[in-house]
């Protein structure tokens, strides 16, 4: 498929690549990975034709890649970059077929490509028409894979596709992207960081370093026989000067079972893992106070993420054991199997070698839940009387959305008619049912939310959710390493109720306790066990004031973002609109605060009932308006006439142009834009307390009625704080979002 032959190529003095030979076999994937600058993806670009190489040749299908062929060939090359890479301006459907529309595809021949590549990626159908803003991590990166796939090409190249997502997404789009490549049959070329992830898609592996290739072979061959100390050392991942970062390294434990388990850690340590939510993290810790009772080492590998990476890491026996939920095994983990009832699961997971407690006494079963004023108001009380209702807003989470029991299942189970129905953050979820923005979402039962926020726990009438139990998941040889720490985790079957579950999750998530301490309390209560706690320092006390502030500062310099770049784009092309634009931003800009935010309420009132807080976000986002469209404006006019030619030269249609080379040149005066913007929002956010808008601004208003400087004080210091903070994270975000080239000096 590619051939790269003698290949070397220099930025100035240091040398990105270095006489690099190099065969890709077509239909398999070869993963190109490395410490960061070692040239795995100058090696890749190297592939697309995106630079060209100062030494040796490309040759892809026996055509040498040039700049005269380059363009044809790229349409038989998809490319997918870390974040999906996706225009902010467009939807996804749009993102996804740009190429096929510059290339004359009509209509009914893009959507039929489109439906085929929605089903293949299991992205929402419905998704297709919403923007990259509205897309969490996950589905922008399918989006970016249907539009690599979308002219059907003959070789994939992945750069760090799932470099950005959280570890949750993350390891459910590691295990889908290796369906797809093994469905198409495709050759793929992938660059990573990630051993873990190399090894999960890899079948040719190709381990660089300071621009050439040390080994190529299979994860296993890394592991059996390195080529030096620096394959041995990177391939067990052991950073220099210490041990292994197990945290850090969490992906390393997706499958693999390639590394032997015997190699993975020793007898006397007991490694367990939890999920990232208290209650597993909690149980977890339960277990860890139990193995160092029996005077066993506990290594917990904390908020690892969603069941599917837990699970795998099991297998692979790099954890010990982990807590689970009876509902979640047969749903999820043996989805389709019919894997139902205690018995069944333990015959299930003695086929591979793994075993369970009985059920430790509670059931955390989905439950339906909204504001018991408002229910009792409308007289619901099962899930059957939300038919009644189709008005009412529903949100549930991402993971229930998807779920084999959530909410298609549950929608037809009980003939429920709304239609528009989202995915959202489950912790936001709780905050836009209390505001009242939305009026159902899915809860769990043992959540410490549900009695704090006085919401109402909806009768499953017709029997739809599965049981919870929660129990224990561990390795069969377990029981030899550990017995008494079996023992003592058989002991606390039927231990945990309903109530000293959600006790302990409220002790938590509202008291401020850590999961170590509230662990360590339960195990001396009911079995007299006395362990060492390992807390960590929080500060609470202002974290509602923070939370509100930052939620309306986020929102307004996010939908600021949105207007104002496209507005500073205009500026820019358009000479004649410049002025206007500008001065209009400007004029805004005059306008005082206080006044703005009463002016508002009126017009603002014709679209949300809520006082301030709407208002707030309205009038922040209008004085966020002018710092980011007047650098947009001057970062754009400011490109250099000879990157212009350069940029036109390509061929690429304006809009591709205008987001592959223009605004990447203008990032650091954009980002300029953003951070004033952001630190006029923190200071000015604390207005909103003057009509309600909480934040920041509700204690120095309060105070200030008071006449009591503490109250005062309460709010002032933590918004001076937040404004250092904010402009000490755009420091690391400048980092970050600007390409390397505009950071680096020239050359002397």
């Amino acid at each position: 498929m590619f051939e790269l032959s003698s290949i070397s190529k220099r930025y100035g003095t240091t040398e990105a690549v270095r006489a690099i030979d190099l065969v890709v076999e077509p239909g398999k994937t070869t993963v190109l990975i490395g410490p960061s600058g070692c040239g795995k993806s100058t090696l890749l670009r190297l592939l697309i034709g995106l630079i060209r190489p100062d030494a040796g040749r490309v040759q892809f299908e026996g055509e040498t890649v040039s700049p005269e062929n380059a363009m044809l060939l790229r349409r038989r090359m998809g490319y997918v970059i870390q974040d999906g890479g996706l225009f902010p301006h467009l939807t996804a459907r749009g993102n996804a077929a740009p190429v096929a529309r510059y290339l004359g595809w009509d209509r009914e021949r893009i959507d039929a490509r489109l439906n085929e590549l929605v089903e293949l990626t299991h992205f929402p159908a419905d998704g297709l028409d919403r923007y990259p803003a509205q897309l969490s991590g996950g589905q922008r990166q399918r989006v970016s894979l249907i539009r690599a796939l979308m002219l059907d090409p003959d070789v994939l190249l992945m750069d760090e596709p799932l470099g950005a997502l959280d570890p949750m997404i993350r390891s459910n789009l590691q295990a889908e992207l290796r369906t797809i490549y093994r469905t198409l049959g495709k050759t793929v070329v992938m660059v990573t960081h990630d051993l873990g992830e190399a090894g999960y898609f890899g079948d040719t592996i190709v381990l660089m370093r300071e621009g050439r290739i040390v080994q190529v072979g299979s994860f296993r061959d890394l592991l059996d026989s390195p080529a030096d100390a620096f394959v041995t050392e990177f391939a067990r991942g052991i950073p220099r000067g210490g041990a292994v970062n197990w945290r850090r390294n969490a992906p390393l434990l997706v499958g693999l079972a390639l590394v032997p388990p015997g190699l993975a850690h020793e007898s006397t340590t007991v490694r367990m893992g939890s999920k990232a939510f208290t209650e597993s993290v909690i149980l977890a810790e339960i277990v860890a106070h139990l193995a160092e009772n029996e005077g066993l080492e506990a290594e917990h590998i904390e908020g690892l993420g969603g069941t599917r990476l837990l699970w795998e890491a099991l297998l692979a026996g790099q954890i010990d054991i982990y807590p689970e939920y009876t509902g979640t095994m047969s749903e999820e983990i043996f989805a389709g199997e019919g894997v139902r009832g205690v018995p069944a699961l333990r015959t299930k997971l003695a086929e591979s070698r793994l075993k369970m407690t009985d059920p430790l006494g509670f059931n955390n079963t989905y439950v339906i839940g909204m504001k018991e004023d408002l229910a009792a108001e409308l007289g619901i009380r099962t899930i059957s009387d939300l038919r009644d209702h189709p008005d009412l807003t529903l949100r549930f989470s991402n993971e229930f959305m998807k779920r084999a029991d959530g909410w298609g299942a549950l929608a037809q189970r009980y003939q429920l008619p709304h239609q528009d129905v989202r995915g959202l953050e489950h912790a936001l979820a709780y905050e836009a049912l209390d505001n009242g923005v939305i009026q159902v979402t899915d809860l769990y039962a043992t959540d410490a939310k549900i009695r704090k926020l006085q919401l109402r726990r909806l009768t499953d009438d017709l029997a739809h959710f599965p049981q919870y139990h929660a129990v224990f998941v561990y390795r069969v040889e377990l029981e030899q390493r550990a017995p008494a720490l079996v023992a003592a985790l058989h002991s606390l079957e039927a231990a945990i109720d309903e109530t000293a579950m959600t006790n302990m999750n409220a002790w938590v998530e509202l008291d401020g306790l850590s999961e170590s301490r509230v662990a360590a309390d339960f195990l001396a209560a009911v079995r007299g066990i006395q362990s060492q706690v390992r807390d960590q320092s929080v500060v609470r006390d202002i974290a509602r004031y923070t939370l509100e502030h930052l939620n309306m500062v986020a929102v307004s310099l996010a939908a600021a973002i949105l207007v104002a770049i496209p507005l500073g784009i205009v500026a820019a092309r358009k000479t004649g609109l410049a002025q206007p634009i500008l001065g209009i931003a400007g004029l805004i800009q005059t306008i005082p605060s206080i006044a703005l935010l009463v002016l508002l309420i009126r017009p603002v009132s014709y679209f949300s009932d809520e006082l301030g807080y709407p208002q707030a976000v309205v009038a922040l986002f209008l004085y966020s308006l002018l710092p980011i469209v007047r650098n947009t404006y001057t970062g754009l006019r400011g490109i250099s006439p000879q990157l212009h030619e350069s940029a036109v030269a390509l061929g690429l249609p304006p809009r591709v142009r205008l987001w592959r080379i223009e605004l990447p040149l203008a990032s650091r005066m954009i980002l300029a834009g953003v951070k004033t913007a952001a630190v006029i929002n923190v200071g000015f956010a604390t207005l909103g307390g003057f009509i309600g808008a909480g934040g920041y601004g509700e204690p120095i208003f309060t105070g200030i009625r008071l006449n009591d400087y503490g109250v005062i004080l309460q709010g002032a210091v933590p918004a001076a704080v937040l404004a250092l903070l904010v402009q000490g994270l755009f420091e690391l975000v400048d980092r970050i979002i600007v390409p390397k080239g505009l950071r680096l000096k020239p050359l002397e």
